[in-house]
C-alpha cells in the first residue's frame, strides 16, 4: 500500500476527544439509549439493557439471540436516535464560541502537525473510532487550510463543506450517492498527497445501496468490518501505518476496550518500533494497570491533563503541548 510520505506521525483518536465538546462516553450513551421511546415499547430491550450496562454488549445479545425482527429494528432506530442528539449537541458547541471548553481554533492549529506539507507531495493521516460529526463540523477561517477527505466516501456522504468553513451536514447534492458496497472497478483511490481522515469505525451518517447505516457498533466488530469492503480497505490503511516502522501515534482519549485496534497496536510496537504518546483521564498508575501489557514496550508517554489545559488558550504552547510535540519531532531528529 502506497502511504506517501506522512512523516511518520499520526494521530488516534476516541470518544475521550469528542466528550470535550459534549459527546457521551459509552456509559452516557446507554443511559440516553435506554430512555429511547423504541426501547420502552418493547420490555424485553429495556430488559437486556437494565442486565448489561454496557450498550454494545446489550446490542450484540439483540443481534445474536432470539428477537423478533421489528425488536432489532426499534433497536437501532433507537441508537441512531442518540448517534442524532449527539450530533446536535456538538454542532451546538461548535456554533456557539462561549460555551466551548475548548479552544477550537488552536485544536484545528494542532492537527495542523499531521497536514500535508504543501512544499511537498506528502500525505497525512488522522484516525478516529468514532462515528460522529465533531472534526467535520470544525471550520477552519484559514482560506488555504487543507481539507480533510474520507477515502472513497462519496463528496454527499461527508459533512465537510467544499471550503472547510461552513458547517454542514450534507452537501447541496440532489442525489446522496451510497457509499462503496464493494471495491471500485478502477481500485480504491490514491492516498499520497491529501489529508486522509480515516473512520475506522464508519460513520452514522453513511448510507449504504440498501439504505443501511455503515457504522461498526456491537460486540464483534472484526466481524462487521470484515462484511465493508470499505471499513475493511480503512482497517489495512490503519494496519499499514502502524507497520510502516518508527511510527509515532498521539492517541488522544481512547480506552483500549477495543481488541482488533489493540492487536494492530501490538504488532506494530513488537515488529515495527510503533511509539505511543496516550492523552487519557486516568491516573498514571491506574492507565499503567489497565492498559494491554504488549503496549507497554511502546509507550513513550501519558498524561491526564484535560484537553483544554493541553491546547491552552493563546499563542505560547502548554508544559504538556510542548511534550506532545516533542515527542512528534523525536522521529526527524534520529534519521
Amino acid at each position: 500500500m502506497n502511504l506517501g510520505d506522512f512523516g511518520k506521525k499520526t494521530i488516534l483518536w476516541g470518544a475521550g476527544l469528542s466528550k470535550n465538546w459534549g459527546g457521551f462516553l459509552a456509559d452516557e450513551f446507554w443511559g440516553h439509549l435506554l430512555g429511547r421511546p423504541g426501547i420502552d415499547k418493547f420490555p424485553r430491550l429495556r430488559e437486556v439493557l437494565l442486565s448489561e450496562p454496557s450498550f454494545e454488549r446489550a446490542i450484540d445479545r439483540v443481534a445474536r439471540g432470539e428477537f423478533a425482527d421489528e425488536e432489532r429494528r426499534s433497536l437501532w432506530v433507537s441508537v441512531q436516535e442518540v448517534f442524532a442528539a449527539q450530533d446536535d449537541r456538538l454542532l451546538e458547541k461548535v456554533r456557539a464560541p462561549s460555551s466551548r471548553t475548548v479552544d477550537e481554533s488552536r485544536f484545528l492549529k494542532f492537527l495542523d502537525t499531521f497536514k500535508p506539507d504543501r512544499s511537498r507531495s506528502t500525505s497525512g493521516y488522522l484516525f478516529t473510532l468514532n462515528q460522529d460529526i465533531l472534526f467535520e463540523s470544525m471550520g477552519s477561517r484559514d482560506p488555504l487550510q487543507t481539507i480533510p477527505a474520507c477515502p472513497a466516501v462519496p463528496t454527499s456522504q461527508r459533512a465537510f463543506s467544499l471550503q472547510f468553513r461552513h458547517p454542514l451536514l450534507l452537501d447541496t447534492d440532489k442525489e446522496i450517492r451510497p457509499v462503496p458496497g464493494s471495491e471500485p472497478v478502477g481500485g480504491w483511490p490514491a492516498l499520497p498527497g491529501k489529508l486522509n481522515y480515516i473512520k475506522l469505525h464508519g460513520s452514522a451518517l453513511w448510507k449504504t445501496a440498501t439504505g443501511n447505516g455503515e457504522l461498526v457498533i456491537g460486540g464483534d466488530k472484526t466481524d462487521l468490518i470484515d462484511q465493508s469492503p470499505l471499513l475493511s480497505w480503512y482497517r489495512d490503511i490503519f494496519r499499514a501505518v502502524c507497520h510502516d516502522g518508527a511510527v509515532r501515534m498521539l492517541i488522544v482519549g481512547y480506552g483500549f476496550h477495543d481488541e482488533h485496534i489493540n492487536n494492530l497496536l501490538a504488532e506494530g510496537v513488537a515488529d515495527h518500533h510503533l511509539a505511543l504518546y496516550v492523552v487519557g483521564h486516568d491516573s498514571n498508575s491506574s492507565f499503567r494497570e489497565s492498559l494491554d501489557p504488549r503496549l507497554l514496550s511502546g509507550l513513550r508517554g501519558y498524561t491526564n491533563t484535560p484537553l483544554r489545559e493541553i491546547v491552552g488558550n493563546d499563542t505560547t504552547d502548554t508544559v504538556a503541548m510542548r511534550s506532545i510535540k516533542e515527542f512528534l519531532r523525536y522521529y526527524s531528529a534520529c534519521k
